[in-house]
């Protein structure tokens, strides 16, 4: 018998047995969590309270947020922000962008002295509870930013001899850069301070704009039955035209009409919908906790048809970086919510793109592009316009910022296989992005196409700061952007003009690299630390480089070694440089390493998981959830990767529909250290392979039935139609249990986070 007979042959036995029907099957996992009780676990609580921001517990909406910390000894800070609420103006060699600017504070004062505080952000309900112990009595409160409307609610109630009062402190609406950078303005470049006034229950405090339109804030506290004080607040942007007043005032309304009882339950209701997406559970109390407290935070932070994740989401507070920045922060600030099931999480990145694509061109028009090109900067406001560092022209400093964004949205695509994105959103833009390359590549006497110098991102000091030939970020990102094209016009039956170009660009440039690995660009290797991972996107997280293919596992390797030795040599590493070397490590399957990583970070983490370098930032913690993720759940080569980088301590974990490329909904457990079983949803009946250590072979249960070999690769190659599932176990074992439970942790491991008494 021939090679080619006897392999159709096997291929005819291998189908027939898979579509054999055994006796009984594993049941369709689900995931067997009572979320109160779970998620009360992961809640952060506080014994003390300071009056640092970054010691505070936050709440948010996507849009409002309030940030509650100490004021003095006499009083409580409710700091609040509204996230689209900015300057509208810029000035000059101050402000890098259109910068966001404060509202200000509520405030509960007691009549006594503070004797004692506690505070714990629950979770499940999406609230802020607490307690002040005063020398005269006690204040119990409780805040949450309403999870629908545009409503702030604070309850105060007092007893014994206390008698809390409740005041709005408006904040100056002037970029926080003024006074983090010392600068001298003149007084005529401001708006004037804020105004309050009161009519009838309502007092409104409006801050006026320049060039036009108001910001304003609009309060009232109503007293319940019991003694409660109520306070109902709203903020409401009046760019361009103002009226805000009018907007905040009619939302107040409308909560009071609504009454607290039913606000509350709405409140709660999104909420307690919004968790049983996904489900994970790990045997490590801290990095658990974590987790969890990030996807609260991620969906405080943004919404549909709200404005995308700048640096600090609705939690404005003193910092350099008012705005959105665009050569990392933004794209981790995203990267979880795909593996996590979270698609709506996602939506506010692509609709902010999609809605600015004139800002977009313009910001590429300075090389002669005619709206053919589109490019993003370093810093933009909320309408992506970006400014120069330089002046007030656009400057393509550093290439590559919209296609990593674009990277983004191409996960969005991937884990949706949402067609309409693709054609309406993804392919139109990255196909721009991909323009401004081609329009700036020229051809050498080497025959190669080469970019001129553009800067790798935070590399190398200086004012202006350096550039680099071919640099590496703006390679690895072309080359992604190319390859990703020529995809995407073969799914969508297009004939594109450019195709010969990105097939051109993809034959005739390469990546710089040394003996030490990756370099920052053809002329410049990377000979000193610095945080940023920018000269190694095309390990993480692009996957430009195979791990399987041995010469790229040795150049990933080489090159992760080599950047975190300069970095310990030098200094500089950063939480985004652990979280970033966590997941290349995660690539590398290396899993312990990968922990060891993310350990690196956890100590910079604040009581409630917030960030602070110069000023806080928000993508680092949400970045370190996606390497979480990366140790149970990975994609490549068209496979995915189930545990692929489970570290050895972690021998007990479960996950319930996280969601891997080709919009596969994965659930499976790890019991003893060796994976039980691993449950695959198809949602788009896009081809199936995964890869899991389940042995040569494996049988299949739900909608196939059998036994399956493993390729050669470990994967094993499943035919799931559209809203089909199937479980994979070990051929020979019983039928395993498909309940996903949380994992068992004990008592002393649970609420890591938060503030707990001082320790002698």
């Amino acid at each position: 018998m021939s090679r080619t007979s006897s392999c159709g042959v096997l291929a005819i036995l291998a189908l027939a047995t898979a579509c054999a029907v055994p006796a009984a099957g594993p049941e369709a996992p689900r995931a067997d969590v009572g979320w109160a009780v779970f998620l009360a676990g992961s809640d952060p609580t506080w014994a003390r309270l300071t009056d640092r921001w970054q010691d505070g517990a936050f709440t948010g909406n996507g849009l409002l947020g309030t940030m509650t910390y100490r004021q003095d000894d006499h009083a409580l800070r409710f700091r609040l922000g509204r996230s689209d609420v900015t300057a509208h103006y810029r000035i000059p060699f101050v402000d890098w962008s259109i910068p966001r600017i404060p509202i200000g504070d509520l405030l509960l004062a007691t009549e006594g002295a503070v004797v004692s505080e506690s505070m714990r952000l629950r979770l499940y309900d999406a609230e802020v509870t607490g307690e002040v112990v005063t020398d005269r009595g006690t204040v119990a409160w409780r805040v949450y930013t309403h999870a629908v409307d545009e409503v702030i609610v604070l309850e105060a109630r007092s007893s014994g001899g206390e008698q809390a009062t409740l005041s709005l402190a408006p904040i100056h609406g002037i970029s926080p850069r003024i006074a983090d950078a010392g600068a001298s303005v003149d007084p005529a470049d401001l708006p004037p301070e804020p105004a309050c006034t009161r009519d009838g229950a309502v007092e409104t405090c409006v801050q006026p704009l320049q060039p036009g339109g108001d910001v304003a804030t609009a309060w009232r506290v109503d007293t319940a039955a019991d003694g409660t004080q109520v306070a109902l607040l709203s903020i409401a942007d009046g760019w361009p035209d103002g009226g805000a007043a009018a907007k905040a005032g009619a939302t107040v309304q409308q909560a009071a009409t609504a009454g607290p009882d039913a606000l509350v339950a709405s409140h709660r209701a999104w909420w307690h919908a919004y968790w049983p997406a996904s489900f994970l559970s790990i045997p490590d109390g801290k990095w658990q906790a974590f987790y969890w407290i990030q996807m609260y935070k991620h969906a405080s932070a943004t919404r549909p048809g709200r404005p995308l994740i700048d640096n600090q989401g609705p939690w404005l507070t003193q910092t350099p970086w008012p705005g959105a920045w665009w050569n990392l922060n933004v794209e981790l600030s995203y990267s979880p919510v795909y593996a996590a099931n979270r698609l709506d999480q996602g939506r506010s990145l692509f609709e902010a793109l999609a809605g600015h694509v004139d800002s977009l061109k313009t910001n590429a028009a300075e090389w002669g592009t005619d709206g053919d090109a589109a490019h993003v900067d370093r810093y933009t406001s909320l309408d992506l316009v970006s400014w120069s560092i330089l002046g007030d022209v656009t400057q393509v400093l550093e290439l590559g910022n919209l296609t990593w964004a674009l990277h983004d949205v191409w996960r969005q695509w991937r884990t949706s296989m949402d067609e309409g994105l693709l054609r309406d959103t993804l392919f139109p833009l990255l196909r721009l992005s991909v323009n401004l390359y081609l329009k700036m590549l020229q051809e050498g006497d080497d025959g190669r196409l080469h970019l001129p110098p553009t800067l790798s991102p935070e590399f190398g000091d200086g004012f202006p700061p350096p550039t680099y030939a071919d640099c590496t970020y703006a390679i690895s990102l072309m080359r992604w952007g190319c390859g990703t094209l020529l995809d995407l016009s073969a799914r969508l039956g297009i004939q594109d003009p450019l195709a010969d170009r990105w097939r051109d660009v993809l034959a005739r440039t390469v990546l710089p690299v040394d003996a030490d690995g990756l370099r920052v660009g053809a002329g410049q290797p990377f000979d000193h630390g610095h945080r940023h991972f920018s000269h190694l996107l095309a390990i993480h997280p692009l996957g430009l480089l195979d791990p399987d293919v041995p010469a790229d596992r040795t150049l990933i390797q080489t090159s992760l070694d080599h950047w975190l030795a300069m970095g310990a040599r030098d200094g500089g590493l950063e939480g985004y440089s652990w979280t970033a070397a966590s997941s290349m490590a995660s690539r590398l399957g290396d899993g312990d390493r990968a922990l060891g990583y993310l350990e690196r970070v956890a100590p910079r983490f604040d009581p409630a998981t917030m960030y602070v370098e110069s000023g806080p930032v928000i993508e680092t913690p949400l970045s370190a959830a996606q390497s979480i993720h990366d140790l149970l759940l990975g994609n490549r080569g068209g496979a995915i990767l189930v545990f692929p980088a489970a570290p050895s301590t972690w021998l007990d974990v479960a996950f319930h529909e996280l969601r891997a490329e080709g919009a596969f909904l994965v659930s499976a457990a790890r019991r003893g250290g060796k994976t039980a079983f691993v449950g695959i949803r198809s949602l788009a009946g896009e081809p199936c392979r995964v890869r899991a250590d389940l042995g040569p072979v494996a049988r299949l249960g739900g909608d196939l039935r059998g036994t399956i070999p493993a390729a050669a690769d470990g994967s094993y190659a499943l035919d799931l139609a559209a809203g089909q599932w199937a479980v994979l176990y070990r051929d020979g074992e019983d039928a395993p249990d498909t309940r996903l439970l949380p994992v068992q942790i004990p008592a002393s491991a649970l609420n890591p986070y938060g503030l707990k008494p001082v320790q002698d």
